[in-house]
């Protein structure tokens, strides 16, 4: 028996880290020497701490049940500390939900709000999860947003076809260009997502890994 894929499935360009560890396998298999920039996992150890922290609490029998869906109220509480601490932004416990990943984040917000045909603007280049994993699994059409040189690699608002827009991400400190933004380009990034009635969507994974003095603002 054979079976074929979902044309959703179909549509998915070729997963760009696969292609990577592909070619990596490749070079070493090959005798190559090599340092995989690929998807940036560390080559240290956490710190000591964390580890013996973490075996204290898988010993703890009270943490081999489910968690809450949105996560533990502790961990909640901790995360509207932090984003009013950091970024000065009042959250409820509500409006906090805790993921595997970032990556969870981004595909299953799509599946939330995204019909068939709905377009998604997605910058160019970009984490690939943003137009595929999110939009195109969730049957949506993703709209290039260039990020161009000449532009400070941010996207040109001003050119941008809104039409059958419903979601726009962005992510800066960016990832792959490493260009940083200030306040006023948050703001005209949130201007142009409400006067176009788009749900900006926000990954903010870098925010606390800058240098030279910068400071991520806030989103």
């Amino acid at each position: 028996m054979t079976f074929e894929f979902a044309e959703r499935i179909k549509r998915l360009p070729p997963y760009l880290f696969a292609e990577l560890e592909k070619l990596t396998r490749e070079k070493r298999c090959c005798g190559v020497d090599l340092i995989s920039l690929s998807v940036g996992d560390p080559d240290l150890p956490p710190p000591a701490f964390f580890v013996e922290s973490l075996k204290e609490e898988v010993a703890n029998l009270k943490n081999h049940n489910y968690s809450f869906s949105q996560g533990e109220p502790d961990f909640r509480a901790a995360v509207t500390a932090w984003c009013k601490k950091r970024f000065n932004v009042d959250l409820q416990h509500e409006q906090v939900v805790a993921l595997l990943g970032s990556k969870e984040g981004i595909a299953n917000v799509a599946r939330a709000f995204i019909d068939p045909g709905d377009r998604v603007l997605v910058p160019d280049p970009a984490y690939p999860v943003y137009a595929n994993g999110s939009t195109i699994l969730s049957d949506g059409t993703a709209v290039s947003m260039p990020l161009l040189e000449e532009n400070g690699f941010k996207p040109d608002f001003g050119s941008t076809d809104t039409e059958g827009a419903k979601m726009m991400f962005l992510n800066y400190p960016n990832n792959p260009t490493a260009t940083t933004v200030d306040k006023a380009f948050l703001k005209e990034a949130v201007d142009f997502a409400v006067d176009n009635n788009l749900m900006l969507c926000y990954d903010n994974a870098y925010s606390e890994i800058t240098y030279d003095g910068y400071t991520a603002p806030a989103s």
